[in-house]
């Protein structure tokens, strides 16, 4: 039978950059760029025991969901 001990999700975004500077400022996450200068297709995103992949989209981007100030 097979045995997961982790998953790890991707989430797709219009700007790696931009995602990644909030995932780093406000989360404190670390993170490996893909390719290592601009423009930066994947991420790989590391905090504590959490993983996270960003991934550049190629089409276009989800509606923005209304947050609250």
């Amino acid at each position: 039978m097979l045995h997961f001990s982790s998953a790890v999700p991707v989430l797709r975004v219009a700007d790696v950059a931009r995602s990644v500077a909030w995932y780093q400022s406000i989360l404190g996450f670390r993170a490996t760029l893909v390719p290592s200068v601009a423009p930066h297709d994947t991420c790989h995103l590391r905090r504590d025991q959490v993983e996270l992949m960003l991934r550049k989209t190629t089409g276009t981007p989800a509606p923005r969901i209304p947050t609250h100030q």
